[in-house]
């Protein structure tokens, strides 16, 4: 029998910096039973437009082509299962010109 987990991140409150036109990918770990939803969100709004990728220990979000406009800000990523709910921070600095 498998013990439940309430989620946990691995990884927490990172910072990254990018060029524009970068691309990057930026992969949170974490623990959870049973798998969480993930849910990632650019300054209160469900991010949209840029692939996410999530698997049973780890999420993705892939930036290509970085855009400040389009990519820069603060991220709040959460795990949500039938155990318990947490949340961490991705913030995205994008500098420089295409």
């Amino acid at each position: 029998m498998f013990s439940l987990a309430s989620p946990a991140f691995k990884t927490q409150d990172l910072t990254e910096a990018l060029d524009e036109g970068e691309n990057r990918r930026v992969t949170l770990k974490f623990t959870a039973l049973p798998i969480p939803e993930v849910e990632w969100r650019l300054n209160d709004s469900l991010v949209k437009g840029v692939q996410i990728d999530s698997s049973h220990s780890s999420t993705t979000l892939h930036i290509e082509n970085a855009d400040r406009a389009k990519h820069a800000g603060k991220y709040s990523v959460t795990l949500r299962n039938s155990v318990g709910i947490v949340t961490t921070t991705v913030t995205v600095k994008v500098t420089g010109e295409k």
